[in-house]
Order: structure tokens, then C-alpha cells, then sequence
């Protein structure tokens, strides 16, 4: 019975949090993450290329040619400064600027050690069924969108991130004739809920990880015959959320896998994220484990720039700060193999463009690196 659900107990920590997605635990990565760049990138100098290159579906350029205008900047401003105020400050800057070339070479090499894959900058068609593309640009607001007919829909809104503007897609697909999951929820208005309600019943709410949590509790309210299932380590980020399961595993869902499969990425100290499979469109549905940006015009100049130096533009993959920090790389292959074992021909994402040419090669050479023992 509906009565029987506990009503969700917002945290007002929590709440706060939620208006910029803040996600704590990411400080400490981060710290973690620049720290393990810099041995990776003496690893990358002493030892070559990492064997998991071998394993992409084509060879990969190295990330280098991206960097050389950064390499190449201390050594312009030391010469500067060689011209305008020669000796001693010379001599200081000759100093600053050489531990300052080391340090950028030691990340580029880092970078490149994390199995950048190729670029595929035609991922997503243009066009959906003969009109112009309803998810493109990746950051523009959309209404519901039926992706794959009477099977799946997607809405995409802005989001901010640690003070980033971005974007982020929420997935919905059938899991019986008026039975509906959503994933990865995003913020629930009056005209979403009358599309979602013209389409079935929401019966299955899913947060994939502990970061894609922020509109639970709006659509929990919204359908009271809904249950909440967490990704794992997900509760005890929010306690207030009446959690119905925690999916693992071995976990048994309560809609029927020949329809919608699971299967969990693990190895990371905080980030573990449920992948789910929608077998009768054979569409793959990620949230973080695969990122898509880097794709003119929707990303910016200084944006691109960026992208480029970490190996991210035009190259589905995960978050390279994220690549870095895995502690268990054995558990996480054990989650790739899963996923590579499975049927799909596209793949729907929460932030950027859609994969829908050579969906499972483009998650295999993402994922890579999981192989560089």
C-alpha cells in the first residue's frame, strides 16, 4: 500500500547542498586525484605508453600536440623576462619556469597514461527519424522526448556543478504496459509530470550513483506508488530519502531483468555507479560512467581548450579525474565485462551527446584503462 512508505525526511544539509549539486567526498578525490596524475605521469616517462592502448578499437594520437602551447608558455615568459630584466630575476624565473614545465609535462604525461580513446565527433545523428535531433545542443532544456517509440524517453535540463554550468538527462523506460522506471531524475514542474503521467505509472525511481540523487524526493512526492532504489553507499549520503532497496549485485529487482538488467561499476573509494540495460530497445543507461562533450558549437572556446588537454573532447568517456582514482581495477573489469556481454546499440547518457554509432566499442575504449595492471 502507498500509506505503508515512509514519507521522505528532508535533511536541510542536504537540501542546501542539492542547490549546486555539492558533492563533498569530490574535494578529497580531487586532492587524491592530482597526487596519483603526477606519479602516473612519471610512470607514463619511465615505462612508455600503458598496455591498455593496445586494447582501443583504432590508434589514438597522444594528447601531447594538445599541450604544447601550455608546455611552450613558461619558456616564453622566461625569455621575457630574460629581455626586460636580465640577471638575477632571470635567473629566478629560469628556476619558476623550469619546475613549472616539469610539473605541466609530468600531468600531459598523466593524462596520456589514463588511455584517452579515439575521438567520435559523429556519435549522435543529426537528425531523429527524419527531423532535426531534439537532444542537441546536450545543454538545451527539452520537454519530454520519446527516444526509442513506446520504449524510452529522455529530458535533458541546465544543472550547476561545483559552480559549473552544465546539463543533465534523465532517462525514463517501460517496464510493462503501464509500468515506468525513471533514472537519474531531474527537477519535476507541472508540464513534466502531465507528460510522465500520459505514458503510465512510475513505479521504479533510480539513483545510479551518489552524485544523480538531487530530485528523488520530488518524485517520490509526485507518485506515491513509486519506490526509490540507491545505488550503493547512496543512503548514507541521504538518510532523509525512504530508500526501498539498495541495488547490488545480487540484488533481485522487482521488474523483470529480460526487460531492464543491471549491473554495478565498482573499484572506486566513492563513486560506484549502476548501469542499466533496456533489452527490448537494446539502449545502454549511464549517468557518469560515460561523459560526452567537447562538440562544436554547444562547448565553448576556453571549454574545448580544456577538454582537449584532458583527453575528453569528442571522446565519450569517463571523467579523467575519476579514471585516475580507482583503487580496484579487478572490480571494475568484473562490472565492464558485464556490461560488453550485453546487446545495445546506443547509448543514453546524463550529460552530452548521445552515443549512437558504435555504442559498445565507444564503452569499450572508454573503459580501457581498466586494464593497465
Amino acid at each position: 500500500m502507498a500509506s505503508e512508505r515512509p514519507q521522505a525526511r528532508v535533511d536541510e544539509r542536504v537540501a542546501r547542498a542539492a542547490d549546486d549539486n555539492t558533492v563533498p567526498e569530490m574535494a578529497a578525490v580531487e586532492r587524491q586525484a592530482i597526487a596519483r596524475m603526477l606519479r602516473a605521469g612519471v610512470r607514463r616517462l619511465l615505462r612508455g605508453a600503458p598496455p591498455a592502448r593496445a586494447r582501443l578499437s583504432r590508434p589514438v594520437p597522444s594528447p601531447w600536440l594538445s599541450w604544447l602551447p601550455v608546455l611552450a608558455a613558461p619558456s616564453l615568459v622566461v625569455g621575457l623576462v630574460a629581455v626586460l630584466l636580465p640577471g638575477w630575476p632571470t635567473a629566478v624565473a629560469g628556476i619558476v619556469g623550469g619546475g613549472l614545465t616539469l610539473l605541466l609535462v609530468l600531468v600531459a604525461a598523466g593524462i596520456d597514461s589514463t588511455v584517452p580513446p579515439p575521438r567520435r565527433p559523429d556519435c549522435q545523428h543529426e537528425q531523429l527519424d527524419g527531423r532535426p535531433h531534439p537532444l542537441l545542443p546536450y545543454f538545451a532544456r527539452t520537454g519530454l522526448v520519446e527516444y526509442v517509440p513506446g520504449q524510452v524517453w529522455v529530458a535533458q535540463v541546465p544543472l550547476r556543478f561545483h559552480g559549473m554550468q552544465l546539463a543533465t538527462r534523465m532517462t525514463i523506460v517501460r517496464t510493462g504496459p503501464d509500468e515506468l522506471l525513471v533514472c537519474s531524475p531531474i527537477a519535476l514542474d507541472d508540464e513534466l509530470r502531465a507528460q510522465v503521467e500520459a505514458l503510465g505509472q512510475v513505479r521504479h525511481v533510480v539513483a545510479p550513483n551518489t552524485i544523480h540523487h538531487l530530485y528523488v524526493g520530488q518524485w517520490l512526492e509526485a507518485f506515491p506508488r513509486a519506490r526509490a532504489y540507491a545505488a550503493p553507499g547512496l543512503p548514507a549520503r541521504r538518510p532523509d530519502l525512504p530508500w526501498a532497496a539498495t541495488i547490488d549485485e545480487q540484488w533481485d529487482p522487482p521488474w523483470r531483468r529480460e526487460l531492464v538488467d543491471l549491473a554495478v561499476l565498482r573499484g572506486h573509494s566513492f563513486w560506484i555507479e549502476v548501469v542499466l540495460l533496456h533489452r527490448p530497445s537494446k539502449t545502454l543507461v549511464v549517468a557518469d560512467a560515460l561523459e560526452s562533450f567537447g562538440f562544436a558549437p554547444e562547448t565553448g572556446g576556453a571549454m574545448r581548450f580544456l577538454l582537449e588537454l584532458i583527453g575528453m573532447a569528442e571522446r565519450p568517456a569517463p571523467p579523467v579525474d575519476l579514471k585516475v582514482t580507482f583503487d580496484d581495477l579487478a572490480a571494475t573489469r568484473r562490472g565492464v565485462e558485464t556490461i560488453l556481454g550485453w546487446d545495445f546499440e546506443r547509448i543514453v547518457l546524463a550529460h552530452g551527446r548521445l552515443v549512437e554509432r558504435e555504442a559498445k566499442q565507444t564503452f569499450a575504449d572508454a573503459w580501457a584503462f581498466a586494464y593497465d595492471e
